[in-house]
């Protein structure tokens, strides 16, 4: 016997012996044991809506590197979790798990602990607020939902996205397959190019041509665009030498069809002999999500002057 069917006998005896007709609170109460089931809260919850933010008002994660950070901290800890989407403005978190409430609690404590240790904000975090997620139609609408704080808040910061899940729903970030996989497994009408409002128009080609990175080419400050479009393909850190070796890498393979050796050697600040060892260590998958990094870059950047 379902729930549902269970909860006929009670819901009879209560309309027999209260009058309903001027009591709206009974009302209310009597059509949420009908459809839930239950009247108290967190019971059939298909997942869990979470949000956590500083005691005081505060950026979260003002640099890139922090935002990958928090990125690295949520891949962690969402693998148990069933992490489904994540989003960070910038004084606030937004995440969605499949999960009990318990398991979303944890999970909420643990990278709260984490961000704390590694981001050292000026304050601690407030206890997250956590809001249950009845049905699959409310779970994509809170996958969008979570995805899309940088245009709600209408913020300048995190322009290619590093905060949160969308470079790994779109392959612009390689290593962590989770949220995919959750999506795929509790979305199954979601479609993948519903994501590509929040990227700048016709950011994802199929390649790079010379047109699209005359501008970044000739930015002052080229070396460090590229090298960030090689970390951000793997949330990698601009202070291990490690990680800049390994977008160095991508860089120089995503960029290979367009330019010579000896201009991406230039490009990148090393030898050609180098560059060829450095593109041996690189994955095809790798490689794809930092020439979509480099397009985003290249669609947000400037037109190149004409004469």
């Amino acid at each position: 016997m379902s729930q549902r069917t269970k909860t006929w006998p009670l819901l009879l005896v209560l309309l027999l012996l209260v009058g309903i007709v001027d009591r709206p609170l009974v009302v209310w109460i009597l059509v949420r044991i009908l459809v839930f089931g239950t009247a108290g809260p967190g019971m059939r919850a298909l997942a869990w809506h979470i949000m956590m933010r500083l005691r005081e008002d505060a950026v979260i994660a003002p640099s890139a590197d922090a935002r990958r950070t928090l990125a690295r901290i949520f891949h962690r800890h969402g693998r148990e979790a069933g992490l489904l989407a994540f989003g960070a403005a910038d004084t606030h978190i937004h995440s969605v798990v499949v999960s009990s409430r318990e398991t979303a609690g944890e999970f909420a404590r643990r990278v709260e602990i984490t961000l704390q240790y590694h981001l050292k904000p000026h304050t601690g975090f407030a206890p997250a607020h956590l809001k249950p997620i009845r049905d699959m139609w409310h779970l994509e609408n809170a996958l969008h939902y979570v995805l899309r704080q940088r245009q709600r808040h209408r913020l300048r910061m995190d322009p290619f996205h590093d905060g949160t899940c969308l470079p790994d729903l779109l392959g612009l970030r390689v290593g962590f397959p989770g949220v995919q996989a959750q999506v795929e497994a509790h979305l199954s009408r979601f479609r993948r190019e519903s994501l590509h409002t929040y990227l700048a128009p016709s950011s994802l080609s199929s390649g790079l041509t010379v047109p699209e990175i005359q501008a970044l080419v000739r930015s002052p400050n080229r070396q460090a665009v590229f090298l960030e479009a090689g970390l951000s393909a793997f949330a990698g850190r601009s202070t291990r030498c490690a990680d800049r070796v390994r977008a160095k890498g991508a860089a120089a393979q995503a960029l290979t069809p367009v330019l010579s050796q000896k201009h991406i050697a230039e490009l990148l600040g090393t030898s050609p002999g180098h560059l060829r060892r450095l593109r041996r260590r690189t994955s095809p998958a790798l490689r794809r999500a930092t020439l979509r990094q480099i397009q985003l870059r290249a669609a947000a950047a400037p037109p190149p002057e004409t004469i």
